[in-house]
């Protein structure tokens, strides 16, 4: 499974696109897709979604959560929401924006969700249930 920046460049080679191209049609430049495909940087949240979308995946196949390249999900396909759910998946619902604008103006929260990207299932868990003993 590979990780966001090898993921990104699968996708915009698959796609025969050059790194140029993309950053155009993202609205972002060609050196931010060249940093993001060598690990440099990471995009913002606004931005990894508009890369999810463009290319039709799912969020967790973009991050390097999982192997399945499953079109990304629509807001009003219900069926599908909860076969992500049922798998576990994360994925973006409706809330993208409020969830994206929530972590901008609470950036100590974000280093927290930037955090567990790359932690299992069962560790995710686990972190659920010590943040509910801390409450």
């Amino acid at each position: 499974m590979g990780g966001f920046n090898e993921n990104l460049r699968l996708l915009r080679k698959k796609n025969d696109m050059t790194q140029a191209d993309l950053g155009k049609k993202l609205g972002i430049s060609s050196s931010a897709v060249a940093m993001y495909e060598r690990g440099e940087r990471e995009p913002n949240f606004d931005t990894l979604k508009n890369i999810g979308v463009f290319f039709n995946v799912d969020m967790n196949y973009l991050l390097g959560l999982d192997n399945d390249e499953r079109p990304y999900p629509s807001a009003d396909n219900k069926e599908e929401d909860q076969v992500h759910e049922e798998q576990g998946a994360y994925h973006i619902t409706a809330d993208a924006k409020e969830i994206a604008k929530y972590l901008s103006e609470n950036p100590e929260h974000k280093i927290l969700f930037d955090d567990i990207k790359d932690l299992e299932k069962d560790d995710i868990e686990f972190v659920k249930k010590m943040i509910g003993k801390i409450k």
